[in-house]
């Protein structure tokens, strides 16, 4: 996005190692709070726009229960 390296942002998160960073990118895990907070500063945005694709599907996911619950709920009204 900037141009830096995974050591780079290793050393601004204050992490151990490259590792965690790399998982980050492929998307096997995301980012404890913290560290997504300190993501958000170091590239000058929002935490939704760094993960803009994870969160458009946890929204559709949410949704999706969302109305499920709420059918449930009109049935047991009935």
């Amino acid at each position: 996005m900037h141009g830096y390296k995974q050591e780079e942002v290793m050393r601004f998160l204050g992490l151990r190692s490259m590792n965690r960073i790399s998982l980050w990118e492929k998307g096997i895990v995301m980012p404890s709070a913290g560290n997504l907070f300190k993501l958000s500063i170091l590239y000058h945005a929002l935490v939704d726009q760094l993960y803009y694709e994870h969160i458009k599907d946890m929204k559709r996911t949410m949704l999706e229960k969302t109305k499920l619950l709420e059918g449930l709920h009109r049935k047991k009204k009935l």
